[in-house]
């Protein structure tokens, strides 16, 4: 004979059948909820968990119940805590690992409440140009992210180049400027994003510690010499003291600059990871560049001589505002609200900007 026990949820309003029989007494130990970055409960997620003894069942509106006899699962819990790692995978989403801490003698089941399981980064890509549509695109127009109030809450900074390492919420970010000086110098072959190194025709003005801006306004990226190869001002290799965070084609201007903060610090709102292209913030924050981590990353992306432009690494945004401006227009330009769509490496966003 089976007898049919319903385990409330962690809203307390959806019953789960858990079943004991003559042999074995099953329960409920851990409920959570799998949900988007808007909140709302994930239709189609599949879960596991490594510890002995133990399943996990998945219930419609996204309910995660991991089951077992508590005695054989938790076999410690009356003299001291334990924890357990459930694993979410839902489609066009990362693999989450869940760490859930339980309490000694804890009351089961444990809730961990609502658990986002983010997105995998995607890529915004398309062109700028006026409202009307015959008009042809704009080039060196600059992307940004930004606070509106559709998006509720949301501080962005976009980024030209991926972040280079994970940074911690709270983390500050601070403004900055660029200045160049010196002789504009040109590489002479292509550097792929992660080289470490770029030859340039002549390095004069170089040497180890100097900053220097690479690329067109389009790829700019910031980087520190640390070696010239062979040394001298001549033609030769520049060895940088971190890989590049984008490629760097043949024909590439390369000038000496310095880098300033301009500004106080406004903290990261939460963690940020490798690849990243848009940073969270506790607060508003629209530089030209910003210095985080000991990088200095240009803001915005940029659009190239066709008018279009790439903002990568877009991560566990319900929404973001996003708004194309360019010298020579209007000062108020159209924000766009987009959505990203995380099962869609590339969403084509194109803008439109006022003359």
């Amino acid at each position: 004979m089976t007898l049919p026990h319903p385990v409330p949820s962690s809203d307390l309003t959806r019953p789960f059948q858990v079943v004991d029989d003559v042999q074995t007494r099953v329960a409920a130990l851990v409920v959570l909820r799998a949900v988007g970055e808007d909140g709302q409960a994930l239709g189609s997620v599949s879960a596991g968990c490594d510890r002995d003894g133990s399943r996990v069942r998945v219930y419609d509106g996204g309910y995660v119940v991991l089951v077992g006899m508590p005695a054989h699962v938790f076999p410690g819990l009356a003299n001291g805590p334990d924890a357990v790692t459930i694993h979410l995978i839902a489609p066009g989403r990362e693999v989450l690992h869940v760490p859930v801490a339980i309490p000694q003698n804890a009351a089961l089941p444990v809730r961990p409440g609502d658990v986002p399981i983010p997105g995998r980064p995607v890529t915004f890509a398309g062109q700028v140009r006026r409202l009307n549509a015959a008009a042809p695109p704009i080039p060196g127009a600059l992307v940004s992210c930004l606070s509106d109030v559709s998006v509720p809450g949301l501080h962005p900074l976009a980024l030209r180049v991926p972040l280079r390492a994970d940074q911690a919420a709270a983390v500050p970010v601070t403004p900055a400027t660029v200045t160049e000086a010196g002789p504009v110098l040109t590489v002479t072959a292509p550097a792929a994003a992660g080289a470490d190194s770029v030859a340039l025709t002549a390095r004069t003005g170089l040497g180890s510690g100097i900053a220097i801006r690479l690329g067109d306004l389009h790829r700019a990226q910031l980087a520190e010499v640390a070696e010239l190869i062979p040394p001298g001002a001549g033609a030769g290799v520049i060895k940088l003291a971190q890989p590049l965070l984008g490629s760097v084609p043949e024909g590439s201007a390369v000038r000496r600059a310095t880098v300033a903060a301009a500004g106080a610090p406004v903290s990261l709102l939460r963690d940020a990871r490798a690849g990243d292209g848009v940073l969270c913030l506790v607060a508003d924050l629209a530089p030209d560049f910003a210095i985080l981590g000991g990088d200095t990353y240009p803001c915005g992306a940029a659009t190239g001589a066709d008018g279009y432009y790439r903002l990568s690494g877009v991560r566990g945004l319900a929404a973001v505002a996003v708004r194309a401006t360019a010298t020579g227009l209007a000062g108020t330009q159209p924000v766009t609200i987009v959505a990203p769509n995380y099962r869609q490496p590339t969403n084509t966003v194109d803008l439109s900007v006022k003359p």
